[in-house]
């Protein structure tokens, strides 16, 4: 028996890129894709503007979503860890609350550049500014944060053993950087560093719940550049934010997931 094998390739044509819906199904989505999703199903997602934009476009689908802000500037692996790990701890808290009542989770993650303290090494979640020449910034690395993320799997899953984790990486390019001179440099950087650690962390994945990436980076950065204006707000051109993702853009990505992993009649 010759065993079937899933490949893929590039799109050969300019036109294979003019119906959105289907060149993100056809060159984006991975496949064979599960269904999970339903229109009673309670969804809570986390993460910074991003996040809030995903929660928007859901709520406006009609889902029962619940939004959870994350400051963009330490919306890291690391710092999202040793958040998890006390509300996991503080079953009264009301994010524990939301987790544990959830059907869905979804993680948006979007920076891997933060502030250490320059003798310890060790992550800051605030810094001083008359201090500043007590720490430095640096984009941490693919393992620390894989090692990060595995933490983050398992305290949600602590929290709630049947819930499904959606991990997705932010495609909003980073505000600013102490590390490099070149924001495109210490962005590329920073987006990559994530990327390969959340496919690193979800191939070593040590359980057998349900951990999927969502691909609305890829969607935005890989496919946009051939789709078109994905960034800023060409209904309002005075409304100049160039880190902005168009707002239909952003329901195109939403949709998507909802065509995909929407279990049919339910």
């Amino acid at each position: 028996m010759t065993k079937h094998i899933i490949s893929s390739r590039f799109p050969k044509k300019h036109s294979d890129f003019k119906d959105i819906h289907l060149a993100i199904d056809t060159f984006v989505i991975e496949k064979p894709t599960t269904s999970f999703l339903s229109r009673h199903s309670i969804i809570v997602t986390q993460g910074s503007c991003f996040a809030l934009e995903i929660y928007r476009s859901f709520e406006k689908n009609g889902f029962n979503i619940e939004y959870n802000e994350f400051t963009e500037a330490i919306n890291s692996p690391i710092a999202n860890e040793y958040y998890f790990r006390q509300i996991e701890n503080l079953p009264l808290d009301p994010m524990h609350i939301k987790i544990k009542e959830a059907d869905i989770f979804i993680l948006t993650l979007g920076v891997s550049a933060l502030w250490f303290n320059k003798i310890t090494n060790e992550w800051q979640n605030k810094i001083d500014p008359a201090q500043i020449a007590e720490y430095h910034m640096r984009t941490i690395s693919v393992e620390e944060a894989k090692k990060s993320l595995a933490a983050i799997y398992q305290s949600l899953f602590n929290i709630n053993n049947n819930i499904k984790l959606v991990i997705t990486l932010s495609p909003i390019p980073l505000n600013l950087s102490v590390e490099f001179n070149s924001i495109f440099i210490a962005d590329c950087l920073s987006k990559s560093t994530l990327r390969c650690a959340i496919h690193e962390s979800l191939v070593t994945l040590k359980t057998t719940k349900p951990v999927l990436y969502f691909p609305a980076f890829e969607i935005v950065r890989w496919l946009g550049g051939y789709i078109g204006y994905v960034y800023g707000d060409n209904k309002d051109p005075s409304h100049d934010k160039p880190r902005a993702i168009q707002p239909d853009y952003v329901n195109e990505i939403v949709n998507a997931f909802i065509r995909n992993y929407l279990i049919k009649d339910a």
